[in-house]
Parts: C-alpha cells; structure tokens; sequence
C-alpha cells in the first residue's frame, strides 16, 4: 500500500479514561466524545428533514406523497434513534468498544465495568492482541485482570531493570505480589536455557 493511500485507511480507535486525564491529541477518540459527536450528527441530519419536507407539502402527486410518506417514516426512525442514543448512553458506549479496532487504555480501566462486560466470553467484542508498555513496572496481579478481557495474544515491553513493579503496600510485598509477570518471565526463561 502506497504511504499516501494511509490517509483513506479508516482505522476505528477509541480511547478509555478520564476525559481530564487523556492528551489533547486523543480527545476526539474518548467515549464522551464520540457519544457527544454522534448526537450533535443525529440532530443536524433531523435538522435536515426538515428541508425535505416542504418542497413535498405543496405538491399533490401520488409520487409526492409516497416521497412523503417514506420521509416520515424515515424521520420517525431517526427521532427514535436519537432519543434512544440520548436515553441509554451505557448502550451506545457499548457499540462503540464492539465497533472499535484499537484501543487505547491504562491498567486501572481495563477493570471498568463497562469493559469487562463487552469483553466476556462469547461477546462481540474481544482482542486478539493486547500491549502493554512499560510492564516491568506493572505487578503481576495488575497484569492478571487482563484475563477477564479475553485476550488472545499479550505482549510486554518493558526493562525491570530501569523501571521495577511499584507496590506500596508492606504486607503486598512481604508476600511476593510487588513482582512484575515481565520479570516472572525472566526468571523462568532464564532458568530454562
């Protein structure tokens, strides 16, 4: 594919977290914004309707009428469409993570609820491929709430070295659950060759 195609490629992401929390640049791909984006296109093409009508109300053909007709039928279900969008917004959010290609979250949202409902077994919605940057500094029971998000392939980057697992808890610690899975694997392999 040529480099200049790239800009047609319609990659569908979404970014999970606090709106106040996401960059600038990743703004337009949050949840809210698409929930806010999709209401504002359904009432201009309401809005639109309107339009069409009246040209329609002055002619008194059969052609016009069934035009007419058709319309209303089709404004009716984009009215309902929209108070629908309005009135369960958890739905919609939904939709979208179904509809997403890629997204984009931090450790802490992978347990959000809405998320790990989307993600149950057998659902619509699941990934195939889950990265995670910066892994070394994620303790292994972070790492494991992945798990219910049924993740077909994990992939960790990360340097235990430069960056360990942050636990704050004593008793966590003395019991062993400030090791990253990153630095489990390590271990393991390492012991292997």
């Amino acid at each position: 594919m040529e480099r200049s195609s790239y800009k047609y490629l319609r990659i569908k992401l979404l970014r999970l977290g606090l709106q106040n929390k996401v960059s600038q640049k990743m703004q337009p791909y949050t949840l809210d914004a698409q929930y806010a984006k999709n209401i504002i296109n359904k009432e201009r093409e309401k809005e639109q309707f309107q339009s069409y009508f009246l040209p329609l109300l002055n002619q008194n053909n059969d052609a016009a009428q069934l035009k007419l007709k058709s319309l209303i039928e089709k404004y009716k279900q984009l009215r309902d469409e929209l108070d629908l969008l309005k009135s369960n917004k958890e739905n919609y959010q939904h939709r979208l993570l179904e509809k997403s290609q890629i997204v984009f979250t931090t450790l802490s949202w992978c347990s959000w609820l809405l998320l790990t409902k989307a993600c149950k077994p057998y659902s619509a919605t699941s990934f195939s491929c889950c990265i995670i940057d910066d892994d070394a500094q994620c303790t292994e029971m972070e790492i494991f709430q992945l798990l219910a998000l049924d993740i077909n392939k994990l992939i960790l980057v990360g340097d235990p070295v430069q960056f360990p697992a942050v636990i704050l808890s004593k008793t966590a610690a003395s019991l062993g659950w400030g090791r990253s899975l990153f630095e489990r694997f390590i271990s393991y392999f390492s012991k292997t060759d």
